[in-house]
């Protein structure tokens, strides 16, 4: 059982896009909450006795290093920084993809005997990768010169 005069902090591990819907519950109850880096945890374990890692001594570390620093309370970023985040994973994914697309194209004209129906859909993936990746380009833009304003 907790003093009701004390404070608690709930801290959790970032983990990509996986903590950030129970983080902004835990905030929009009114909680406060500290999200740390991976490596900062991992940093962390290191320094302690723990010779399994296991979600249990995980959840051990994480709290215990809670306990010993003093953390930064998170808050949720702004709706319009939510979007930009999230458009530029996307883009960043279309180019990768579009690097793949690319290079498969190569390889099929490199060889000898091209399939023209592959390389027309190869084409036609190209170009769709394109035209979306301009999009994107184009909301963010939008979306940077609010900011700016």
């Amino acid at each position: 059982m907790r003093d009701s005069g004390s404070e608690v902090l709930f801290v959790m591990e970032a983990t990509g896009v996986y903590h950030e819907k129970f983080a902004h519950w835990l905030v929009d109850q009114g909680q406060k909450l500290s999200i740390v880096l991976p490596t900062k945890i991992s940093n962390y374990m290191r320094t302690l006795s723990t010779k399994t890692v296991t979600d249990s001594t995980c959840a051990d570390a994480i709290t215990q290093f809670g306990l010993e620093r003093k953390l930064d309370h998170w808050a949720p970023p702004k709706p319009i920084f939510r979007t930009l985040r999230q458009l530029t994973r996307e883009r960043d994914q279309i180019v990768a993809e579009r690097v793949t697309v690319d290079n498969q194209i190569h390889a099929e004209n490199t060889e000898a005997f091209p399939n023209a129906n592959s390389l027309k859909r190869l084409n036609e993936r190209r170009k769709l990768l394109c035209k979306q990746e301009r999009e994107i380009k184009n909301e963010i833009h939008h979306l940077s010169s609010l900011i700016r304003n």
